[in-house]
């Protein structure tokens, strides 16, 4: 079963049509993914979420809603699932975005999605010399184990779970960076 045959698969907003170059006059105020705001393991780091302002309503088609897997469209093709709290941020033309169905758990996709088997499809997909990205049709060609809703949600939760600990453990090491910097930065300053 390939993803394409149970999701439906989109292209983000492209930002520079939308976006408001005197910001005074912005009507409207929304967070944007990023490219930095995918984190390599699989979840949204809120501190690299940027800020686009516009004069018109975003249309729902470009905002997340909970449910949805986002997939980044260059290296290293990242996915992230969609829980309520990243709702409605703007989707940017660097993603693609999977709506979700009934016929398959969304979340098992995201952690799917960034196993070696799945980005192992998306690499033979990979188009460009510098920058190495993928379209909308390489995502839905992925083949999709066919795999009963309640092992998709059993290994959803594993994954999860293991995510969660991921990002702990990232976020301690940061702070261990940054006391060790300013240790060194006070000895430095006698």
């Amino acid at each position: 079963m390939l993803l394409g045959d149970v999701f439906q698969v989109k292209s983000g907003l492209v930002v520079a049509r939308k976006k408001m170059v005197g910001k005074d006059n912005a009507k409207y105020k929304h967070k944007q993914l990023n490219l930095r705001s995918i984190n390599r393991s699989g979840y949204i780091n809120s501190e690299y979420l940027e800020d686009l302002q516009t004069d018109e309503i975003i249309s729902n088609d470009y905002l997340t809603s909970v449910g949805d897997v986002i997939i980044r469209l260059s290296e290293p093709y990242t996915a992230v699932y969609i829980s309520k709290e990243y709702e409605n941020l703007v989707i940017t033309s660097n993603f693609a975005v999977i709506k979700s169905t009934n016929e398959y758990n969304s979340e098992f996709l995201a952690y799917y999605l960034n196993g070696d088997y799945a980005k192992k499809q998306l690499y033979s997909s990979m188009q460009g010399s510098i920058v190495k990205s993928i379209g909308i049709s390489a995502v839905e060609k992925i083949d999709l184990p066919e795999i009963t809703k309640n092992k998709q949600m059993l290994f959803a939760k594993l994954t999860k779970a293991l995510t969660n600990k991921l990002k702990i453990i990232e976020k301690i090491n940061n702070y261990e960076q940054k006391l060790l910097k300013n240790i060194i930065d006070k000895m430095s300053n006698k």
